[in-house]
C-alpha cells in the first residue's frame, strides 16, 4: 500500500496524542482560588470535605439556605469562641470566602470540579492525575496498535487485488463472448437444469491485457436489475471500453503485457508457468485480526512443538495429515498465482500511468 494512504491515519493519531497529552494549564484566577481553597479546606477539616459538607447543606441548596447555614457556621467558627485554636482566624476567613463563592457565579464552576474531580498540584501548576501505563501496558498497546495497522493495510490490499482480479476476469469474458456476454450468461442461468443451454457460451482461449480493460461498466446486480437493464445501451458501453483500450494512445493493448485466458461456462482460467489456474477473486483470502503477526508466531511455535511431540509415534494418522497438508499447499499455490497476476497487473498499470504522465509533460 502506498504511503500516502497512511497519511490521514497518522495525522489523526498525532492529533489524538496531542489532545490527550496536552497539559490542563488554561485555568483562570477564579479556578486557582477554588483549587487552593479546596486543598486548604481538606487539610484543615479532613480529606473529602467540601464547601457543602462544611455548611451542612445539600448541593442543590438555595441562596437563602446557604445564607442561613453560613450564619450558623460563622457563629460556630468565630475566633472569639475558639480561643484555643491557633488556626481559628484562618478557618473563619476561609468560611467567608466559601460563602462568597457559593453565592455568585463561581458556584457553577465549583460544582463542575466537584462533579468531575479537582486537579492536583504538581509543582508547577494544577494538573489532572493521569493514568501512567507500565511496561506491560505499553507493550500490549504497541502490539494491538501494530495489529490494527496491519489489518487495515492488508484489508486495503486485498480489496484492491480482488478488484483487479475481477476486472481481468470480466475482460476475458468480454473478449471471448462479445459485448453482450452478460445477457447470454444471464439467460443461460435462467434455464432449468438439464435443459439445452443458450448458444454463444462456448469455451474459448483468448489473450487479454494483464491489467484488464479499464473503465469497465459496473457489474450488474440481482435478478431485478437484470430484468430492467437496457442491453443495447450496455453493449455500447462495452464497445466504447474496448475501443478506448485498442486506441493507439492506449498502452493496454500496445506494448502492454498480456496473458492467455481460458473462458468456459463454469470458470475462467489463466495460463501461468505452463499450468492453468482459476482466476477467482475469492482465492485471495480476506484478512482478520487472527491473521496478524502475533497469531502467526504463536501458530508456528505450536505447530513446531506438535510435530516434535508426535515424531516417532508411528504411521497412524500420517496419511490424513499429508492430505490436509497437500490441500493447504494447493490453496497457498492458487493464492500465490492469483497474486502473481495481480503483481503483473500492478506493474502494467504503473507503467501506463508513467507513460501518460510523460506524454502530458
Amino acid at each position: 500500500m502506498r504511503l500516502t494512504r497512511l497519511v490521514p491515519l497518522l495525522c489523526l493519531l498525532v492529533l489524538a496524542c496531542t489532545v490527550l497529552g496536552v497539559r490542563a494549564s488554561n485555568w483562570d484566577k477564579d479556578d486557582y482560588e477554588i483549587f487552593e481553597l479546596q486543598n486548604a479546606l481538606e487539610d484543615s477539616e479532613g480529606k473529602g470535605t467540601t464547601f457543602y459538607s462544611l455548611l451542612d447543606i445539600a448541593k442543590t441548596a438555595t441562596q437563602s439556605e446557604i445564607k442561613r447555614a453560613y450564619r450558623k457556621k460563622s457563629l460556630e467558627l468565630h475566633p472569639d469562641k475558639n480561643l484555643g485554636r491557633p488556626d481559628a482566624q484562618k478557618r473563619f476567613e476561609r468560611l467567608g470566602l466559601i460563602n462568597k463563592i457559593l453565592r455568585d457565579s463561581r458556584k457553577d464552576r465549583y460544582d463542575h470540579f466537584l462533579t468531575n474531580g479537582f486537579p492536583k498540584w504538581r509543582g508547577t501548576g494544577y494538573f489532572y492525575q493521569r493514568f501512567r501505563p507500565g511496561l506491560v501496558s505499553v507493550l500490549l498497546g504497541l502490539v494491538v496498535f501494530s495489529c490494527g495497522i496491519e489489518v487495515l493495510i492488508r484489508h486495503l490490499n486485498v480489496q484492491r487485488e480482488r478488484e483487479r482480479t475481477e476486472r481481468l476476469r470480466r475482460s476475458a469474458m468480454l473478449v471471448a463472448w462479445g459485448p453482450r456476454y452478460e445477457e447470454m450468461v444471464w439467460r443461460n442461468a435462467r434455464e432449468a437444469a438439464g435443459a439445452p443451454k443458450s448458444g454463444g457460451l462456448v469455451e474459448k482461449k483468448v489473450r487479454v491485457p494483464v491489467s484488464g480493460f479499464v473503465d469497465l461498466p459496473a457489474p450488474l446486480g440481482g435478478a431485478e436489475d437484470l430484468e430492467k437493464v437496457d442491453w443495447q445501451e450496455r453493449e455500447k458501453k462495452w464497445k466504447r471500453c474496448v475501443l478506448s483500450a485498442s486506441a493507439p494512445s492506449s498502452s493496454s493493448m500496445h506494448g502492454g503485457r498480456t496473458v492467455e485466458v481460458l473462458v468456459n461456462r463454469d470458470e475462467v482460467l489463466v495460463h501461468l508457468d505452463g499450468e492453468w489456474w482459476p482466476l477467482d477473486s475469492d482465492a485471495i483470502p480476506s484478512t482478520s485480526f487472527t491473521s496478524t503477526w502475533p497469531f502467526r508466531i504463536f501458530s508456528n511455535l505450536t505447530a513446531s512443538k506438535s510435530s516434535t511431540r508426535h515424531h516417532g509415534d508411528g504411521d497412524e494418522g500420517e496419511k490424513g495429515e499429508e492430505e490436509e497438508e497437500e490441500e493447504r499447499r494447493h490453496a497457498e499455490q492458487v493464492e500465490r498465482k492469483a497474486r502473481q497476476v495481480i503483481a503483473a497487473s500492478s506493474s502494467s498499470e504503473d507503467g501506463a500511468a508513467r507513460k501518460r504522465k510523460a506524454k502530458r509533460k
